[in-house]
């Protein structure tokens, strides 16, 4: 956010700018004053009281020595923090310059600037010992607070820096001896950049903090000592004193005292406004981000980290490494390239560099951490010196690409916006030196200058019109960016801001006017419409609101002299025809009280004057719902050049219409033709300005008012707009960008997603999904809204979203950071197949920055190592697995992965690797450890029961001693507390997930009371006989966590699912047979039947056993056991009918049944072994959401005070927070088996479709691709070894 000016000995003054603008130091070569100013409000450049005149030689640039200047936003005294660096970098291929060291200790040059600084102090200590007694009181204090400051700055030597405050007080700071470029930098800390690294340092201002540091400090304390007193002392909490311009979260007016109690409040004089800080932002400061032994295992350090930086040392500065490839590229610049390099690469508080692939990768220098990798290999292939502007709502980053291109991003998501090439011939020989938005961020200013010459042009890009104007400027003019708004200061030293009116004032070069046709204004033509009356076109002149059924006018204008261009002014739109074919319309879309029922209508737009200048520029202003419009009509009337008022006028007459058909309107028809005479208008925009239309999409959000109004066949052709690349192959244009965040920063409620899905837009949503799916293979970054959407969009599209999960970015997105380390570290590391990467930056210790050289540091993981075999997927849904977020007071914002795995869903879901390596990831690294202990106490407490039911009913003893113990009630109790667990759980679960274990829960409870005290009844018995078989089934489901019992527990559950339809199809049969039977069993006596007995002779008895006829039910049980064999009960009828029914059934129920039964059993186990692996990713699932679940809890009841509501605008979390998108909380990655992609492929929903033999072909053609593959693979791998023994035999004869 800071500007500053860089050190040229052709310009007069060394600016440098606060972080939000307000402030100023400007440092005078000629006079050597540096003196301050403030902005007010009403942004007036008002001189401060403070002044300070230093040596001649501070602030001269020579061959050798650079200096960097900079100045902190004012705190709630109106104080400012000033800090000034004398620098001369260290070349590694000049062996001399080892002979000065980082702090400097050349004594020489030392004693030397002791001596001036003695002498100016002197010179200056009479000058102000004079000017006192002369002075007032308060003219004196001032004069004592810039004397002190005068000393310290003039005190400054080389390689080091020096810091004074406006109050007054000595400022205490530990970075004295550290040199570099300066940026203050979220209040009282600053940033030191130079070509060792970068210091994040605090700078303490208050009088009593001084004192006590002071102290702690001196000779009295021991390090020990000191050690032991800052203990238990939170740096950053108690000594950082951030400032922000943002408006507190509203929840935490709800409850002040808590409020008070755990944020710190302060106080922004310049916005008059106080605000709340959220605890936690101290915290992540204070206690760097630490993992457990099992996360480790599971984590990648994407730059080689310091092993004797100690983590626990209370420091008031740390010093962070380069990564690698910023090292390698400043290795080969020279001293001039590198300074630029340094000084470009910081700027708002992230580090920005380019990675070993020409990626842009932006760390966040609260936290350490990548906040976004930017895909910018696709324009830029070499290293240049790139320049780098982050726009003040923080929404884009403008990224030169060359000397006359730059490259514009989406912050959010990381997409690719647009790309600008400057074409006009003023910009030859020239480069981009300087860049940054202003104009509420609808415009980027660039600054450019020969290589060798002083003259300079300024180019005004304006974004959302995609146009630009070229100016030149004075050479000793210097720019300044006030965060937003534009000022220069001239060789006189007035400081002026930059408008339109000052921009007249500079030469214009070379605007690309667009052609203007002849041009000719008339006079002003008003016509009646009566509805009574039939209509008469006279002279081409017609009616432009024909929906009116009421009495209306209209004022028309000719626009040329042959009168083919008319604008017309209805009561609700303009119209501008070119004779029958319209070619502008505009309206506000905003009108929802059409009141087309009155007979007298209201006048919404109101024509307040219309001109024509010298020129022959014509340019209309009116009003409407009381806000005035201006409209340039000369830039309108050319169809060949479409503007921003094209776009946005049609587009929102496009909404207006949409809304007007809902009214009761009679002439619907006409509306239908100014619908499609619209929708051409955006067609032509699309077709002939694209990035106008993908521009204003981000600026507008477009797609949503889309949406909303149906508008599905403009959408379908922005989604599907393509053009063609160089290599004439077709690519598509990707016109729409998703973003959770408006222009203002603000979180949308609703995205696009989100308004189909309430719209019930099936179509839309296939093809958003669709179009973000495909570009996601290219940058994840499209999938951000998708992410948030898959819960909802699996509420009402389970099959949907499966299907979805099978589309190829789920299983072949590559990695996008860049890979050698990563990959040379798995080469090593066969264990790391899920992993995440922790892309902070190293942290060095005191002693390494100083003696390390500038050089790429020596890596254990050497891309020697490198094994191009490796393939590395990542998971593509940016933050689907994020932690809870705290939305309001005692309000949670879960992960959209939990959400997605809480609610209902399909068994097939898990059947893709997105949802398998995130389940695994989180079991691997942290739920199984929770796990674990309430998986033993779940074992113990299942065999304590069962040791007591069995003890209870073999040994009379323990039985008395259950009784009198009430060992039953307890364990019972127990149970309770499980049963009332389950029943307040939040996850969602299937109806008869919840009827069992609730049933078993419930029934072991009462078992366990009832056991005690009723053991002698037989209902009771019966009741424990039952609920031990079902606790032991669940005990069997339980075990599912297992793999392989899971698998054969899936294929169970799996079979019992399908055989349910086959029983009951069987059981109707044995009803039907069985009531037969029943009928002649009944009847035996009327039918003069009975069964035949057997007899049995025993000596001279003989005894013969009596059979009666069967009930209802012994005959179903009859009916049934025919089914195994058993017709003894046939055996005993001699009836032909009886025989025929028996017949029938054994050709029905066994012999058809029966083999029906087989072949589905044998083509139901084969599809339950390929779902098996589905069992254990569930059960490990219901666990990982009740751990997430406890977690969530907690944040919910007693952590919400500590967590900044996720509301707050994307400004801030940008700015301000220790985490805006970390990398390793973004994505997880995972090494791909060649198996388990075979087996995503070949298992969807289809399986059990009556497509075998064709699925049957799919799967053989899989198995033999996948076998060719890895025959290659085995092949490359075989010749690489060759390769490489080869070269060790060369190097060997060598």
């Amino acid at each position: 956010m800071a500007s500053t000016s860089g050190n040229n000995v052709k310009q007069r003054y060394n600016i440098a700018i606060s972080p939000f603008g307000k402030e100023i130091v400007i440092f005078d070569y000629v006079s050597h004053i540096l003196k301050t100013w403030r902005f007010t409000q009403d942004m007036i450049a008002i001189p401060t009281n403070f002044e300070c005149e230093l040596r001649e030689d501070i602030g001269i640039k020579t061959e050798e020595i650079n200096w960097s200047l900079a100045i902190s936003d004012a705190d709630s005294d109106g104080n400012t923090l000033i800090a000034l660096s004398c620098f001369k970098f260290i070349r590694t291929n000049n062996d001399s310059s080892k002979e000065i060291d980082i702090i400097t200790n050349n004594k020489n040059e030392n004693e030397i600037n002791e001596i001036n600084m003695q002498q100016k102090s002197t010179k200056y200590d009479s000058k102000y010992s004079n000017e006192k007694t002369a002075l007032n009181d308060e003219i004196s204090d001032e004069n004592n607070i810039n004397n002190i400051a005068m000393k310290i700055l003039n005190s400054i030597q080389i390689n080091s820096t020096r810091i004074v405050s406006t109050s007054g007080n000595k400022v205490w700071h530990k970075i004295k001896n550290f040199y570099g470029f300066l940026q203050f930098f979220q209040g009282n800390m600053i940033l030191i950049s130079n070509h060792l690294g970068i210091i994040r340092g605090l700078c303490i201002d208050n009088k009593s903090d001084i004192d006590d540091l002071t102290n702690l400090y001196s000779n009295n304390y021991t390090s020990s000592k000191r050690r032991l007193k800052l203990k238990n002392v939170n740096v950053y909490e108690k000594y950082w004193k951030p400032i922000y311009i943002i408006e507190k979260p509203s929840y935490m007016d709800n409850d002040k005292r808590k409020s008070k109690s755990k944020y710190a409040r302060y106080y922004e004089i310049c916005f008059d406004r106080k605000i709340d800080k959220p605890l936690f932002i101290y915290q992540d400061l204070y206690y760097p981000r630490t993992f457990n032994k099992q996360f480790k295992k599971h984590i990648i350090n994407y730059h080689e980290q310091s092993e004797s930086y100690d983590k626990e040392e209370k420091k008031f500065y740390e010093i962070f490494g380069y990564p690698s490839d910023f090292i390698k590229n400043l290795e080969i610049l020279n001293e001039e390239e590198q300074l630029n390099f340094i000084k470009n690469c910081v700027i708002c508080g992230k580090l920005i560099i380019l990675n070993e692939e020409n990626n842009i990768e932006m760390y966040n220098l609260l936290s350490k951490n990548i906040d976004m990798l930017y895909h910018h290999s696709d324009f830029q292939t070499k290293l240049t010196n790139n320049i780098f502007a982050i726009s003040k709502n923080a929404k884009l980053l403008a990224v030169t690409i060359n000397n006359d291109s730059i490259a514009l991003y989406l912050n959010e998501n990381s997409l690719n916006i647009a790309n600008k090439k400057f074409t006009s011939t003023s910009i030859i020989s020239r480069k981009i030196i300087y860049m940054t938005f202003f104009n509420d961020d609808n415009k980027l200013l660039l600054l450019l200058k020969k290589e060798d010459k002083e003259d300079k042009i300024l180019i005004i890009w304006y974004i959302f019109e995609d146009s630009e104007k070229i100016y030149s400027i004075d050479e000793k003019v210097q720019i300044m960016d006030l965060f937003g708004i534009i000022a220069f200061i001239n060789n006189s030293g007035n400081i002026q801001l930059l408008d339109e009116k000052n921009l007249r004032e500079f030469e214009i070069k070379n605007n690309d006017e667009t052609r203007q046709e002849l041009l000719k204004l008339s006079e002003s033509i008003t016509r009646n419409y009566n509805k009574r009356e039939k209509i008469i076109m006279d002279n081409n002149i017609f009616d432009i609101e024909p929906w009116l059924d009421s009495d209306h006018y209209q004022i028309s204008y000719w626009l040329d002299y042959s009168k083919t261009l008319k604008i017309s002014y209805g009561f609700y739109m303009i119209q501008i025809w070119e004779n029958y074919e319209l070619i502008y319309i505009w309206s506000d879309y905003n009108i929802d009280n059409y009141n087309l029922s009155n007979k007298i209508l209201t006048q919404y737009i109101e024509l307040l004057d219309i001109s024509q200048d010298d020129n022959g520029n014509i340019t209309s202003k009116f009003r409407c719902i009381d806000v005035e419009h201006e409209l340039q009509i000369s830039k309108l009337v050319n169809n060949e050049f479409f503007t921003k008022d094209h776009a946005i006028g049609a587009y929102n007459s496009l909404i207006f219409f949409s809304k007007l058909k809902l009214t009761n309107i009679s002439y619907k028809l006409k509306i239908d033709e100014l619908i499609e005479k619209t929708k051409r208008i955006i067609y032509n925009i699309i077709i002939k300005k694209p990035n106008l239309w993908r521009l204003l999409d981000v600026r507008y959000n477009l797609m949503e008012n889309l949406i909303y109004n149906q508008s599905n066949d403009i959408i379908k052709f922005i989604l599907n707009s393509t053009e063609e690349t160089k290599k004439n192959a077709k690519r598509n244009q990707k016109l729409h960008i998703p973003q959770l965040y408006d222009w203002n920063g603000n979180i949308r409620a609703n995205h696009e997603l989100l308004i189909a899905l309430k719209e019930n837009n099936i179509e839309v949503i296939q093809q958003i999904t669709n179009y973000y799916s495909c570009n996601a293979i290219e940058n994840t970054g499209w999938m951000i809204t998708l992410t948030r959407a898959l819960p909802e969009l699996n509420k009402k599209l389970p099959e949907y979203v499966i299907k979805l999960f099978k589309k190829p970015v789920f299983s072949q997105k590559q990695m996008h950071l860049k890979k050698s380390r990563i990959k040379s570290i798995l080469a090593t590391n066969p264990s790391y197949n899920i992993f995440i990467v922790d892309t902070r930056l190293p942290s060095l210790t005191k002693k390494e920055y100083q003696n390390q050289s500038f050089s790429l540091r020596d890596s254990e993981h050497s891309n020697d190592y490198l094994n191009d075999n490796i393939k590395i997927r990542m998971i593509p849904l940016p933050d689907f697995n994020k932690f809870a977020e705290i939305s309001g007071i005692k309000q949670i914002v879960c992960s959209p992965f939990f959400d997605l795995m809480s609610e209902r869903h399909s068994n097939l879901i898990y059947n893709n690797s997105t949802i398998e390596t995130i389940i695994n990831f989180y079991w691997n690294t942290h739920i199984f450890r929770i796990t674990l202990p309430k998986l033993i106490l779940y074992v113990i407490y299942f065999i304590g029961i069962n040791v007591h039911l069995l003890l209870f009913s073999f040994y009379p003893i323990y039985r008395n001693i259950s009784k009198h113990s009430n060992i039953g009630g307890t364990l019972a109790s127990l149970q309770s507390l499980k049963f009332f667990n389950f029943m307040g759980s939040e996850t969602k679960r299937t109806f008869y997930y919840y009827i069992f274990h609730s049933f078993s829960y419930a029934l072991l409870i009462i078992t366990l009371y009832l056991f005690d005290e009723f053991s002698d009844l037989n209902i009771v018995v019966i009741l424990v006989t039952f609920t031990m078989l079902i606790l032991w089934v669940e005990f069997f489901l339980f075990l599912r966590i297992i793999p392989v019992v899971g698998e054969y527990i899936f294929i169970i559950t799996f079979l019992i699912s399908k055989v349910i339809p086959y029983f009951l199809t069987m059981m109707i049969m044995v009803f039907g047979f069985g009531f037969s039977m029943f009928i002649i069993f009944s009847n035996a006596a009327i039918l003069g039947i009975k069964p035949q007995s057997d007899e049995y002779q025993f000596s001279n008895i003989t005894i013969q056993q009596k059979i009666d006829s069967p009930n209802f039910f012994e005959t179903l049980e009859m009916v049934y056991l025919w089914l195994f064999g058993n017709w003894d009960d046939v055996k005993n009828w001699d009836y032909i009918p009886i025989k025929i029914l028996a017949l029938l059934a054994s050709f029905f129920i066994v012999i058809i049944m029966q083999n029906i039964f087989v072949a589905l059993m044998a083509e139901d186990i084969s599809t339950a072994r390929n779902y098996s692996v589905i069992a254990s990713l569930k059960s490990k699932t219901d666990y990982i959401i009740q751990a997430q679940y406890q977690n969530y809890y907690y944040l919910r009841n007693f952590g919400s005070y500590f967590y900044l509501s996720t509301e707050s605008s994307f400004n801030f979390r940008f700015y301000h927070l220790t985490s805006f998108n970390s990398t390793y909380n973004r994505h997880i990655f995972y090494t791909v088996n060649r198996d388990n992609i075979k087996n995503w492929i070949t298992i969807d929903d289809d399986t059990t479709s009556n497509d075998s033999e064709f699925s049957g072909n799919i799967n053989e053609l899989i198995e033999k691709i996948s076998d060719r593959q890895l025959f290659l693979e085995n092949e490359v791998h075989k010749l690489n070894e060759k390769f490489d023994k080869l070269l060790v035999l060369l190097s060997k004869k060598q």
